[in-house]
């Protein structure tokens, strides 16, 4: 769930930067994304830390020695669809 959550932002993002005629940088962290919709005139009312969270879910809990947990991934899911319903708007 981490993982696709963070996909689903990261997606979305990437297609609110296409839409508004902008090449979308080839990264994965959100923070980053979030600085080139911020140059467009695109604001993300999210934390940092929660943009590095989801950022960093994507990552670490796919290989072994770290596994979410439930709080893990429900805080993942409340991210991403924070930002989702935030960038349908611009769509």
């Amino acid at each position: 769930m981490c993982y696709h959550s963070q996909q689903a932002a990261e997606k979305i993002m990437k297609a609110v930067l296409i839409r508004a005629g902008k090449t979308p940088s080839k990264v994965h962290n959100l923070m980053i994304l979030s600085k080139d919709l911020n140059k467009i005139g695109i604001s993300i009312n999210i934390p940092h830390k929660d943009l590095i969270f989801l950022s960093r879910s994507a990552v670490v809990y796919r290989y072994p020695g770290e596994s979410a947990d439930i709080s893990d991934a429900e805080n993942t899911i409340r991210i991403a669809r924070s930002i989702v319903k935030m960038m349908r708007d611009y769509l």
